[in-house]
């Protein structure tokens, strides 16, 4: 534990008193260090009072972290196996003790190793399939480890590799991250903090094209998690393009997606459109009825695909 603060040399500094109180220990004057800090007020052409003779105790047996730009001391005290320090509350001071003594005694009694993690964003193979793709030579070694962690429509591929030093860490991580997309490279869209939808914003305005979403049957949810990338001003709510379609002879959840992608298309603009529908009163029972139907269209290619419920996941691809 680290304390900051409390070390001066009025009434109401109680460092020095509270951590010899929680340590059982009493208060040991130095004259050493009460030599220190009448020289720095010497050195700062200052007077000195006799609070100041405060400064210069420090709980029993501690190890004294001496002050070379101030008037006080900090101290380390060990007790039941864990280090109490507690630093002066002047910046320069606390920063100066913490650089010159804290660090070294720290990084002497404690593995203060560097751990490192990198996140690989996979989407398109669930989770089992990955684990079988990655083999158990990745997955089971211990200096980086590699694990996964499944969460809606997608699994993360976690490697955290401990060492000396930071760049010691990355290039660990770098080997074993080109082992992993020698792999599953195809799967991989991302890493750490990005999301799909902000790698799909790049990528279309890389190329100069614009995406609308039109949704119908849940409720506007993947408008709001494509926020970044759609162009809600681009295209008329799905309501409007189902009701302009007339004689429509097929209305599942493909016929109605196909219908609205067709219609899409035929504006002509340098566009990709998702068209997610959900048909009205599916038996989730059956096995035979397809739910939603997700329909992407560019240029004059198209192409859907139909979902059922849980396990029922893929009809006609």
């Amino acid at each position: 534990m680290i304390t900051c603060g409390g070390l001066g040399p009025t009434i109401d500094d109680m460092t020095r008193e509270a951590v010899a109180d929680a340590t059982d220990r009493g208060l040991e004057f130095h004259d050493y260090l009460y030599a220190q800090i009448a020289e720095r007020f010497r050195s700062f052409h200052a007077s000195m009072s006799q609070n100041n003779r405060r400064q210069a105790y420090v709980p029993a047996g501690a190890i004294v972290l001496e002050n070379a730009v101030g008037t006080a001391p900090g101290f380390a005290v060990e007790h039941n196996g864990s280090l109490v320090v507690a630093l002066p509350g002047v910046p320069r001071e606390m920063k100066f003790l913490m650089n010159d003594k804290v660090l070294p005694l720290l990084k002497s009694r404690y593995d203060l190793s560097v751990i490192l993690p990198r996140v690989l964003h996979t989407a398109g193979i669930g989770e089992s399939m990955l684990d079988e793709v990655i083999g158990s030579e990745l997955l089971e070694c211990e200096n980086p480890t590699v694990g996964l962690a499944a969460h809606n429509g997608q699994v993360d591929v976690r490697i955290t590799a401990k060492a000396a030093t930071r760049a010691a860490a990355e290039a660990m991580i770098e080997a074993v991250e080109t082992n992993l997309r020698q792999r599953i490279g195809r799967y991989v869209y991302g890493v750490d903090g990005e999301t799909l939808a902000g790698v799909l914003h790049k990528r279309l305005e890389q190329h100069r094209v614009g995406v609308s979403l039109v949704e119908c049957g849940i409720g506007g949810l993947l408008n709001e998690l494509g926020t970044d990338v759609v162009d809600r001003a681009a295209y008329p709510s799905a309501a409007a393009l189902i009701d302009g379609l007339s004689d429509l002879e097929d209305t599942s959840s493909r016929g109605v997606a196909e219908a609205v992608g067709r219609t899409l298309i035929s504006k002509g603009e340098n566009r990709a459109y998702i068209v997610v529908v959900t048909a009205e009163d599916v038996d989730e029972a059956s096995d035979q009825q397809p739910g939603t139907t997700v329909l992407v269209s560019y240029g004059e290619r198209t192409r859907s695909r139909s979902y059922g419920f849980g396990a029922r996941s893929g009809f006609d691809p």
